[in-house]
């Protein structure tokens, strides 16, 4: 596993605090992009400019997600490990149940940030169906 960046904590939390108030846009402001995001804050990289503007539709959102091999795949491509949901942290990657599908999120402060098509949301972290970290 690869080691946060200095700094990472108020990285994190600036881009979850941009995130509050922020309308569900497929391709700009979506699950994907968010928890890309939140990785780049964490570890470092630039993740989210992979994905950004690649797509405007689920249907793309899903042709991405499918030639990446899944979500867990497009992790494991990225450089990061399954964990164990109940050695969650801070800043690690989380798949949950969202608007009906699996969905990308970031443990924070004990809890699961998301968006759905409601906003971000905090869902509790033994919601997760995995969880991963550089």
């Amino acid at each position: 596993m690869t080691g946060k960046v200095q700094g990472w904590e108020g990285r994190l939390s600036a881009v979850i605090d941009a995130a509050v108030g922020c309308s569900f846009v497929w391709g700009e402001h979506d699950c994907t992009l968010f928890a890309a995001r939140c990785a780049d804050a964490v570890w470092g990289g630039d993740i989210e400019s992979k994905h950004r503007g690649k797509y405007k539709t689920l249907r793309g959102a899903n042709g991405r997600i499918s030639r990446h091999g899944g979500l867990i795949a497009g992790l494991e491509g990225e450089g990061f490990v399954e964990i164990s949901p109940a050695f969650a942290q801070r800043g690690d990657i989380a798949i949950v149940r969202q608007d009906g599908r699996d969905a990308l999120g970031v443990v924070f402060n004990g809890k699961i940030a998301a968006t759905s098509l409601q906003g971000l949301v905090f869902v509790p972290v033994n919601k997760a169906q995995g969880v991963w970290r550089k």
